[in-house]
């Protein structure tokens, strides 16, 4: 199972790992975000101009589960876990419409550039950390139709993102 490296223990070679692995870090991938959905719901989405929803982009993964009631191998419970975090968002949203909105990124592997990662492993299972910041602050910004958005989507809207500039 990987572990959690720190931003500053990164390198440009290597896959970073800074928000965690996929089932570990459960203050990184439950309690933080529900924190940050009450503050955010309490504070800034009523406030937003013009009386549009508050945009949330939660950024989760492509293995995740939400359906609780699959079976997953022993040591995989985070994976759930992170899938009722998301579902909690989707459920917010709906008892929240007029001030709240929920986005939720998926990507795959997030690569750094340089990283041997990017010819190693075939395009659509990657996106590159620019593009999926260029993604999300998209979505932020912009929203977009789908709540639920994978790694293709978050490659398109990035790199159009990106060509904006």
């Amino acid at each position: 199972m990987p572990t959690s490296v720190t931003i500053s223990q990164a390198s440009s070679n290597t896959p970073a790992r800074a928000l965690g692995a996929p089932t570990s870090n459960i203050d990184i991938h439950v309690q933080y975000p529900v924190a940050a959905q009450r503050a955010f719901a309490t504070s800034l989405a009523p406030k937003t101009p013009s009386g549009k929803p508050f945009r949330f982009v939660l950024l989760s993964g492509a293995a995740i589960v939400r359906d609780q009631t699959t079976r997953l191998p022993p040591g995989l419970s985070g994976l759930k876990q992170r899938g009722q975090v998301e579902q909690d968002f989707v459920d917010f949203e709906a008892q929240n419409q007029e001030i709240w909105k929920s986005f939720v990124a998926r990507p795959r592997m997030v690569i750094m550039p340089g990283s041997w990662v990017s010819w190693a492993i075939p395009g659509g299972f990657q996106i590159p950390v620019e593009v999926l910041g260029a993604a999300l602050v998209s979505v932020a910004v912009s929203g977009e139709a789908e709540q639920t958005l994978d790694n293709a989507a978050l490659t398109r809207l990035g790199r159009a993102a990106m060509a904006e500039k």
